[in-house]
């Protein structure tokens, strides 16, 4: 049995898929900025946990193509290592560790 993958069409697919993300400053003193950019439409979600596992922010919306920025105001919160965590359509994406030291 011999099977045929077509390699850069799948390679493309994945591509699509994908969410540039950047998170900064890190530490954060004040406000921690959130830019993504998307290829395609998607349902995303950010979530900011504490390291108990509590979630801290919940933030989920619709992003079109293209470049996106958001804030989280982190001077509610005390000190210490944060985890965010990025979602598209559901699927955990990305995994930062953030630093507040307001």
């Amino acid at each position: 049995m011999v099977y045929n993958f077509n390699i850069p069409a799948a390679k493309n697919l994945v591509e699509e898929m994908e969410n540039e993300v950047k998170i900064f400053p890190n530490p954060v003193i004040n406000v921690l900025n959130i830019e993504l950019e998307s290829k395609i439409q998607s349902i995303l979600g950010a979530k900011l946990l504490d390291m108990t596992g509590r979630i801290m922010y919940d933030h989920k919306f619709l992003m079109k193509e293209g470049l996106h920025s958001m804030s989280i105001d982190m001077q509610a919160f005390a000190n210490g290592s944060y985890l965010l965590q990025i979602y598209e359509n559901g699927k955990l994406t990305s995994n930062t560790k953030v630093q507040n030291l307001k």
